[in-house]
């Protein structure tokens, strides 16, 4: 899996893609587009702004750098259904793509990826949400990043997905260790029955610079193991 084969899995080629597009190269060149990212992102704070105008750039800068992969938004699981839900950033293959024997066509997604906002001033209720859902008037609301995944509302079918976290507030560090520490508590007591959280659900170091941090970790869902990439953009403002 990604955090502890990485030769092996990470830089894994597979049919339909060229040689040079395999799965860690596909993050890579996410990170490479996060420069621009940043100079765009100034006004924008709500995630749903943020993430469209990523992958605005994404899907722009794939057209000559990755021309085998598409970007989209809000892309739906489930076109049958008119309440889907929504992946917040789908990667598909041009002419599709079969990973580990299962084939994905041009029109779905073979990677999916999430989005968080990091923000200490969010409201106490979804400090968590990166992880985990949140209660609601007492209705518990499935918001959480890593909690979806694991429940396989978001990624479906998939093996590879990923997160990215919006860092509007503290450090690289700090969030490490907060989002560590949601999973431990989910790891001694969990909040769903649906659930077990192991420690291999922790988040481990990839790389880090001033910009961006990436995390790698692995996750049992309901029917399978999955790998699952975290970048982190520093959005804060100097």
């Amino acid at each position: 899996m990604l955090c502890n084969q990485p030769n092996d899995n990470i830089e894994q080629e597979f049919n339909g893609l060229e040689k040079s597009q395999s799965i860690k190269k596909i993050f890579n060149f996410i990170e490479e587009c996060l420069p621009q990212f940043k100079n765009r992102h100034s006004l924008l704070k709500p995630e749903d702004g943020l993430t469209q105008e990523l992958v605005y750039i994404l899907d722009n800068e794939s057209r000559e750098k990755l021309p085998l992969c598409g970007f989209s938004t809000e892309h739906m699981e489930d076109t049958t259904k008119g309440n889907s839900r929504r992946d917040d950033i789908g990667i598909r293959a041009i002419h599709g793509v079969t990973i580990n024997t299962t084939y994905y066509p041009n029109n779905k997604p073979f990677i999916a990826i999430e989005a968080k906002r990091l923000d200490s001033k969010i409201v106490k209720k979804r400090k968590k949400e990166y992880v985990i859902g949140r209660y609601d008037d007492e209705k518990y609301i499935e918001s959480g990043g890593i909690e979806r995944f694991k429940k396989e509302i978001h990624g479906n079918g998939l093996v590879y997905v990923g997160m990215i976290g919006y860092l509007q507030t503290n450090s690289f560090d700090d969030w490490f260790e907060k989002i560590n520490k949601y999973i431990d508590e989910e790891i001694n007591s969990s909040s769903s029955n649906e659930l077990v959280w192991e420690e291999k659900d922790k988040l481990t170091i990839d790389k880090r610079n001033e910009f961006f941090s990436t995390y790698n970790s692995e996750h049992q869902c309901k029917s399978k193991e999955i790998s699952m990439y975290h970048i982190w953009i520093n959005l804060i403002q100097k």
